[in-house]
């Protein structure tokens, strides 16, 4: 697994090559699952973010770093 989390954040290595983690079908097993019915990645940050971001009478913000090369 290239993703762990750590605290409240979700660490992921980049294995410099494809792999087939981003696509229609793992994002379907993230919508709408706790942090903790599913196994760490980036879909399931995103997705709880998104849920609180609807359901949270305050202003929300959402910070992703990264790094890429070219």
């Amino acid at each position: 697994m290239i993703c762990t989390y750590l605290g409240l954040f979700c660490v992921t290595v980049n294995p410099y090559k494809w792999l087939p983690v981003y696509n229609p079908e793992v994002v379907l097993a993230y919508r709408g699952r706790k942090r903790q019915e599913a196994p760490p990645h980036i879909f399931s940050i995103s997705d709880n973010a998104y849920q609180f971001m609807l359901t949270a009478s305050a202003k929300y913000c959402s910070y992703v770093p990264g790094d890429r090369l070219p």
